[in-house]
Order: structure tokens, then sequence, then C-alpha cells
């Protein structure tokens, strides 16, 4: 008898395979569905986690207003919890593309250090050709703004934005030959930093050795600190860690560019100092008529003499007092010469010495002057610290778009799950209905009612458990990857890795087979408590009942025969009735939040652009030197122009106490004239600002 069951059961989905496939079909979907768009955030924060530990992503960048130097990145180097150390230059430069001057960030790579160096910081990932490697070569990055001449093989000639320098002051030359296509770890999306030069964007960063920058001091400095890799890089646990382990290594840093400071300042006096006695040892001499002169030569001799005696005893000494002896030897000797050559002019009636040292005497004194005035304006060095976040925005955004994407998961899924049980309840509840006659026959034979509920719970797991297993798999893989797809348009990150998930496929296949098996159950509960004799007996039809719609006489007199039975049995089986409802509904809140969120994004860009942004473009000047007559004259010139407005406009920082933010300040000529060209409206009630 046990096997004549068994039979039967494999028998059952091999004649209603349709039915069977139904089942398998709507799980696979939800079970796929959910575990694609549940695992697509995981994948995401693993994917751009390895791609920073990979390429060794700094933690925090450091930067003071007198650049950074060698001692500073030692000093560095001594902090508890730092891994390794990098310092870098960097500068922006003109690149003049179709009639414009587009601004290029100039990036240093260090292709010097040995490639598992812990100070190996911040790696440029090749994606076409090859890192540079000789004078003259760059790689570059390619993104929507970069110029089409950005290919390997192709050549960019870079300008200085100052006219009043050389690029070649910074760089080793202004011509550079493209070897290499590259991605960077420190700009993940397409937002670069901001500038002062130009239209205030950075429409590509460029990668050069090391070797390439000519500058006495770096731009940056780049920190790593132990055991960070280890922690989610999005997660504040990774915020606290690098907060409480860049306290010493920034207080170093600060501690060792202040030390710096004072000693260039104290060198700077000195050169002051020593200048200031070449003036007085002048005016004293110029001043002097023969005989002083006579009597100043003499003192002078008489200094060489005891400076140079006590310079000798000190030397053989070895005490550090000779270095005062020889500033004292130095200056009575310099009295000396000057006494002797003004008083020989005297004897002989010649001003040749007299010019000259009075021509050396008003130079060192505006030489003077204008060291004490540089001296003066030179203000204490000002410090900067930017975190990964602070650095760049987009590593706060790319966080926000993979939890968007956790938070479509908790919702959308569930529909999926909702419409797979009620598919499930109705498919099962019909084909138990269907077999009334077999289940009556195996109860007649002695079958209990758990062995016949088993053929139909065999029947449902079996299609669940493939539908699940199978849907998982598929899913981890299909949406993880579609969905990532997206967004390459906004992040250059690598091809996002989907890993299995075990854990995934384990809920699933647990979820599935226990909506399926209930909705079993419950189908097979009523008939199973029926005796054999009943269930062998075809299932009479349920009694018609008065519908609602019967009381309103306007509608109900109105309907025909057809049209009345239809209304009455809609109510005549409610389960079906409202299983219809939901399913319909659920599928229809699918799709229409399917084309919201379509029209919703689509509509930000025609929003922004048609009724924000009014203009048509932005002309941006090279220089500040301009007639502003002539430049209206020549923009009102031009047919195609109907109006233009001047305006300044320069990009920033604004900061708070819990985060910084990239803002761009406009200010307008004409301010009144500033909605012809940007509607500024209230986010609230949309009225215009003013």
């Amino acid at each position: 008898m046990k096997s004549a069951l068994k039979k039967d059961t494999v028998r059952e989905i091999r004649h209603s395979l349709g039915r069977f496939l139904s089942i398998f079909l709507i799980v696979l979907l939800g079970c796929g569905f959910f575990s694609g768009i549940k695992a697509t955030m995981t994948d995401m924060i693993d994917t751009a986690e390895k791609y920073f530990s990979d390429n060794r992503l700094m933690d925090i960048k450091l930067m003071s207003s007198i650049g950074v130097k060698s001692e500073d990145v030692e000093a560095v180097k001594k902090a508890d919890d730092v891994q390794g150390v990098m310092a870098g230059y960097s500068k922006d430069v003109f690149y003049y593309h179709e009639n414009q001057n587009l601004v290029l960030k100039f990036m240093s790579f260090n292709n010097v250090v040995d490639e598992n160096s812990p100070n190996n910081l911040d790696k440029p990932v090749l994606l076409e050709g090859r890192l540079p490697e000789k004078k003259g070569e760059c790689a570059v990055e390619v993104k929507m703004s970069s110029p089409d001449t950005f290919k390997v093989g192709g050549e960019i000639k870079i300008n200085e934005p100052d006219s009043s320098k050389n690029i070649t002051d910074t760089l080793a030359t202004d011509t550079y030959r493209i070897v290499g296509i590259v991605a960077s770890p420190l700009y993940i999306g397409y937002e670069r930093d901001a500038t002062t030069v130009g239209n205030g964007t950075v429409v590509s960063n460029v990668f050069v050795p090391e070797s390439e920058f000519v500058c006495d001091y770096y731009t940056e400095l780049y920190v790593k600190f132990k055991g960070t890799d280890e922690l989610d890089p999005f997660s504040d646990e990774y915020k606290q860690a690098v907060k409480d382990k860049s306290v010493q290594a920034v207080e170093f840093f600060e501690d060792s560019v202040n030390a710096r400071f004072e000693k260039l300042s104290s060198d700077a006096q000195d050169s002051i100092d020593i200048a200031q006695e070449k003036v007085d040892i002048l005016k004293q001499a110029l001043a002097c008529d023969e005989k002083q002169l006579t009597e100043l030569l003499a003192t002078a001799q008489k200094s060489v003499e005891e400076a140079q005696e006590a310079y000798d005893k000190a030397e053989q000494s070895g005490s550090s007092a000779k270095y005062l002896a020889r500033s004292q030897l130095l200056k009575a000797q310099q009295l000396e010469e000057v006494a002797g050559k003004l008083l020989q002019d005297k004897k002989t009636g010649s001003t040749a010495a007299f010019d000259e040292y009075n021509g050396q005497l008003a130079a060192a004194e505006d030489e003077i002057a204008g060291a004490k005035k540089e001296l003066e304006a030179v203000k204490t060095p000002a410090f900067y610290q930017y975190d990964r976040f602070e650095a760049s925005s987009d590593y706060s955004s790319f966080y926000g778009d993979a939890q968007k994407v956790d938070s479509i998961a908790k919702v959308f899924p569930v529909f999926f799950i909702l419409v797979a049980a009620l598919v499930c309840l109705t498919t099962m509840t019909r084909m138990v209905e269907e077999q009334r006659t077999q289940i009556g026959t195996y109860k007649a034979l002695g079958y209990s009612g758990a062995r016949i509920a088993g053929k139909y719970l065999f029947y449902a797991a079996t299609a669940a458990s493939a539908g699940s297993c199978i849907g998982v798999v598929v899913g981890l893989q299909i949406f993880p990857k579609i969905i990532y797809s997206c967004y390459n348009i906004l992040y250059n990150i690598p091809d996002i890795d989907t890993p299995f998930k075990p854990v995934y496929m384990v809920l699933c296949l647990v979820v599935s087979v226990i909506c399926t098996c209930s909705a079993v159950l419950y189908a097979c509960i009523k008939e199973l408590k029926s005796q054999p004799s009943q269930l062998m007996r075809p299932k009479p039809p349920q009694n018609g009942r008065r519908v609602l719609l019967e009381r309103v006489d306007l509608i109900w007199n109105r309907l025909d025969f057809l049209a009345k039975v239809t209304v009455r049995n809609l109510l005549r089986y409610k389960k079906r009735f409202f299983m219809t409802i939901v399913g319909v509904a659920g599928c229809t809140a699918l799709i229409v939040t399917g084309f919201g969120l379509k029209y919703s994004i689509k509509t930000i860009a025609e929003k922004q652009f048609n009724e924000i942004f009014l203009y048509d473009g932005i002309a941006v000047l090279n220089s500040a030197d301009f007639d502003e007559k002539q430049l209206e004259d020549k923009i009102s010139s031009i047919a195609q122009v109907d109006k233009s407005m001047l305006m300044q406009s320069t990009d920033g920082i604004a900061e708070n106490e819990s985060e910084n933010q990239s803002v761009s300040m406009i200010v307008p000529k004409t301010p009144e004239n500033m909605g012809d060209y940007i509607d500024l409206v209230s986010a609230e009630n949309g009225s215009t600002l003013k």
C-alpha cells in the first residue's frame, strides 16, 4: 500500500506538470527576487571593502598651509597604530580643448616603493595600457566628462592657470603622452575635488610618477591605520576607530610642521639680522672721515686678530663656541675690508668704493624691509584633516545607494511571497477538491489522514524546495549584477562580486516550504475530516445567497440574468474572490511602484534643467583682468545670445560639527535678474525665493 501511494504521488507530479511548474516558478521568482535584491547591498559593500583593501586606500589625508616635508612624514610614522604613510603632490592645470580651458588635476603616485610596502597607498588601478614609467608619460581617468582625446597614445599639453608663473616650475614638462587608463580608490564616483581655477570643476585626474613634480614640498600626506581593513568601511565602528587612531598621528604632524615653521621663521630672522649687521657696518664706515677711518681700521684689525685667536682655540678644543667665534671673525673681517677700501679712496681722492658701498647699503636696506614685511605677513600654519567621507562625498553616496536597495528588499519581495502563497493556496485547494474521490478511496482503504496529506505536502514541498534553491542560486548572480550595472553610471568601482550565500538559501527554503505546506494543510484539513462515503460523492455546490447589490433596485433591475448570476457567484466563493483581489492588487502595486520609480527619477533631471536652471550655458573667464564693458559688448554681439549676466562663482566646503558638504557660491552682478537664469523656490511650499 505504501508503494502504491508513493507511485501515485510521483505519477501525480508527472500528470499535473503544469500545476507543479506554476508553484515551482512562482516560488523561484519570489525567492530569486528576494535573495538577489537583499544580497545586493552586502555584495556592494563587500566589493567596495575588497577594492579599498587591495589598493590600500588611505584612512585620513593631512595637509598644511606650508606643505609637507619628509620630516613631517617621518614624524607621523612614529605615531601608534600607523600602518603606512605616503606623501603626494597635486597640481591643478589648464588643458585647452575645444576652445575652452578644462581643469585637470595632476596627481603623483609612488612607482619607486615596493609593491607590497605598507607605505604604498592609494594605488591606481590599471584598466588599459600601462602605468607611466618615463618622463613625459601619464595615465588618465576616463569618465563621462573627460575629453575625447583621453585615449592611450594620445597627447595632452597643459598650461599654468596663473599667468605670472610657468608650468615647468611645478612639473617637469608641459606635454604628456597618455600610456594608460586608470581608476583611483580615492575617487569612487564622478565627483572631483573643488578648485579655485577655471570654472571650479576638475574634469579629470591625471596620474604621473612622483619624479615628474619639481616642487620643494609635498602637498598632502596620506595615512593608513592598523586594523581598519578588518572593519566595515562604511560603519560607525570604522569611523570611530579612525577618529581615535588619528589623534596621535595628527598631533605628531602638527608638532612637526609647527617646528619646521618656527625654524623657517628663525632662519629668516637670522638672515635679516646678518643683513642688518652689514648695514650697520656700512653706515658706520660711510659716516667716517679719513681720521676716523684710520682709527676704525686699526680697531677692526685688532678685532680680527682677537677673533681669529678665539676661533682657533675653540676649534682645537672642539667646543661649540667656535660657531660664535667664527661669526665674530667674519664680522670683524668685513669691517676691516670696508674701512680699508674707504680709507684708500680717501687717500687717493677716488669715490669708487664710496659709491659701491652706498649702492650695497641701499640694496641691503630694501632687502631687509621686504624680508621683514614678508615675515610679518606669514601666518601660523593652518592644518586640514580629511577622512574618506570628508575628502569625497561619493563614499557616503555609495553607501546611501546601497541602503536604498536594501530598503527596497524589505518591501518588494513581500508582495512576491504573498502572491506565491496565494498561488500555492489556490492551486492546492483546487487540486484537493478535484481529488476528493481519490482521498475518499485512500481513507476507505485504511490510509491515515497524515499519509494522505503527506502526498500533497510532498507535491508542494518538492516544487517549493526546487524553486527556492534554483531561485536563490540564479537570483544571487543575476539581480546584484543588474542593479549594480545601473550604479556603474555613478561609480567606478570594478565589477561587483556575487559570492554564494548559504544562509539565504536556507532562509528561502524554510520560508517557501512553510508557506506552501501551510497552504496544503489548510486545503486538506477540511476534506480529511469528512467520511470516505462523503468524499467519494461529488461535492454539492454552495448555496446561492442574496448580495447587497440586490437591495439597490436602481442597479439590480437593470442587470440581465447572466450578469446577476456572475455577481452572486463573486461572493458565493469568498475565498477565491478575496485571493483574486489580493493577488491582482499586489501585482498592480508592483507595476505601479515600478513605473513610479522610473518616472520620479526621470523627472528629476527635467525639473532641474527645465524649471530651476533656466540658462543654456556658462562662459568661464580665465583671468579677472578684463574690461566688463568690452565683455558685455562682445557677448551681446553674438546673434544666438538672448541675454546674459556676469557673476562670480567659487566652490568650497561648508562644515559643521558632524559633517562637511561641498557647496558652490554664486554672486550675481545684478541680483534682481537672477530669476531669469536660476529659479530658486522653497522646497517646502514651492514659493519663489527672493
